[in-house]
């Protein structure tokens, strides 16, 4: 059984955080604009309560399986239930300001996420650098993603950019698909990937209907934490 003082550390980041969302096998529990908990020793067991105004949860902890400074990942038994269970708990904000990500970060990180997510094609390259000459500037991480002869351009905003660099990514989204079709003309360029934070995506999905008969144009949502954790966690909107 995992210590209580080991399951106190694990939360002890989360204290001074809100908007903490809480998932159980999977299936999202609810979220708790502060994370109020208690870890108690009950004989061989130990027991984390999670509680807020509407929600209460008390599990066993068996064991920590992961933790970071977004994250932490509880295996745990539920009270008449043989087989184990997963709790995570994610800090979506923390007091102050948003988790933020580097671009740098951001683009490391979503190296990892087109890998995992189209595992059939190869990254060609992903920068965060400028390109002025273009009107491209260094609020978007670009590149170029393909399959054989077939390709897709791509590009992302990260958590951290403010929502008026998320709103007009399909105006820089079509300047970037038509530099690649310049440059890569022996290339089938099938369309671009366009990728946004989590709820900053109803402009785009507007605007994109104008685009049917234009441009081939597919959207993607990805939560901030997949980014922190490496986890390959996009969710299509438009294609």
């Amino acid at each position: 059984m995992t210590e209580v003082h080991e399951v106190e550390r694990a939360l002890a980041a989360f204290q001074a955080a809100r908007d903490i969302e809480v998932i159980e096998n999977g299936r999202r529990v609810g979220s708790f604009s502060h994370l109020h908990y208690e870890v108690v020793h009950n004989g061989p067991r130990t027991l984390l309560h999670l509680w807020s105004q509407d929600r209460n949860l008390v599990r066993c902890i068996l064991r920590l399986k992961e933790e970071s400074a977004v994250r932490v990942v509880f295996e745990t038994r539920q009270f008449g239930k043989k087989k184990p269970g997963k709790l995570e708990i994610n800090c979506r904000r923390r007091v102050g300001s948003l988790y933020q990500p580097s671009r740098e970060d951001f683009c490391a990180g979503l190296a990892r996420l087109l890998a995992e997510q189209f595992p059939d094609e190869r990254l060609e390259f992903l920068t965060t650098a400028s390109d002025l000459e273009h009107s491209l500037s260094g609020c978007y991480s670009r590149g170029l993603i393909r399959r054989g002869r077939s390709a897709w351009a791509v590009m992302a905003a990260s958590p951290g950019e403010d929502p008026n660099t998320c709103d007009e990514i399909l105006t820089y989204g079509l300047i970037w698909l038509r530099q690649v079709h310049r440059q890569l003309a022996e290339w089938k360029l099938e369309g671009i990937r366009l990728i946004l934070p989590e709820g900053t995506s109803q402009l785009t999905v507007h605007r994109m209907h104008a685009l049917r008969n234009l441009a081939r144009v597919e959207l993607y949502e990805v939560h901030e934490l997949a980014i922190a954790s490496g986890e390959s966690i996009l969710k299509i909107l438009v294609t």
